[in-house]
C-alpha cells in the first residue's frame, strides 16, 4: 500500500494541502490517496445508496461526496484503507472543501496512469478574486502570455452574481506546479 501511495503521488499534479477555496472552488480536479472512512446512506428521494468518505494523501484530507449514480459504478472501490484516484468538482460548502466525485479508479503500485483521458489536456481555470487590482491583472496577463503552451485557459471573473463570467483565452499555457504558484502569488492567494 505504501508503494501505491508513492506511485500515486508521482502522478497527481498537486497535493490536498494545496487546495484552497479561492483557487479551486467549482473546479474539476484529480486527486488521490487512501480512504480513511466511509459512511453510506440511502437517499429519501429514489431510495438509492450514496456515500460520504474521507480521502487522505499524506499532506491533507478532503471529504468525498459520491452521489447515487456514481456510487453505483464505483461502490466496490469505496472501502476503508483502499488507495484510489478520483476525479470530481471541488465544492466549498458552509465551512470546508469537499469533492463531488464523478469518477474513481483503484490504484496500485503497477498503475501507469490515473485515468484513460490524459490530464494534460484539462482546461486551466483561473478564478480572479473580487476587487483584484488592475496591476495584478496586468501582471497575470504578462505571465500567461510569456508561458504559452498547450493547456487551454478560462478566466473566471466575479460579476456580482453567484456564477462568475467565463472568458476563454485564445491561446493555451504551459501549466505546472510552478506556474500555479506564480499565478497564486500574483493574485495574492499565497497562504
Amino acid at each position: 500500500m505504501a508503494r501505491a501511495l508513492e506511485r500515486l503521488a508521482e502522478l497527481i499534479k498537486f497535493k490536498l494541502e494545496e487546495l484552497n477555496k479561492f483557487e479551486h472552488d467549482n473546479h474539476r480536479i484529480t486527486v488521490g490517496g487512501i480512504i480513511n472512512s466511509v459512511r453510506k446512506i440511502v437517499t429519501k428521494k429514489g431510495n438509492k445508496e450514496m456515500a460520504f468518505a474521507s480521502l487522505n494523501d499524506g499532506t491533507g484530507s478532503i471529504d468525498l461526496v459520491i452521489f447515487p449514480k456514481t456510487y453505483e459504478q464505483i461502490q466496490g472501490m469505496v472501502c476503508k484503507d483502499k488507495v484510489i484516484a478520483v476525479k470530481g468538482r471541488v465544492d466549498y460548502g458552509d465551512t470546508k472543501l469537499a469533492l463531488l466525485v464523478e469518477e474513481a479508479r483503484e490504484f496500485n503500485e503497477d498503475s501507469k496512469s490515473l485515468f484513460e483521458a490524459d490530464e494534460e489536456e484539462a482546461t486551466v481555470e483561473i478564478k480572479i478574486p473580487k476587487n483584484t487590482s488592475k496591476a495584478r491583472l496586468q501582471a497575470l496577463n504578462e505571465l500567461l502570455r510569456s508561458s504559452q503552451g498547450e493547456r487551454p485557459v478560462v478566466i473566471l471573473l466575479p460579476n456580482g452574481s453567484d456564477t462568475p463570467k467565463r472568458i476563454r483565452l485564445n491561446y493555451g499555457i504551459s501549466y505546472s506546479a510552478d506556474m500555479r504558484s506564480k499565478i497564486a502569488g500574483i493574485l495574492g492567494l499565497d497562504s
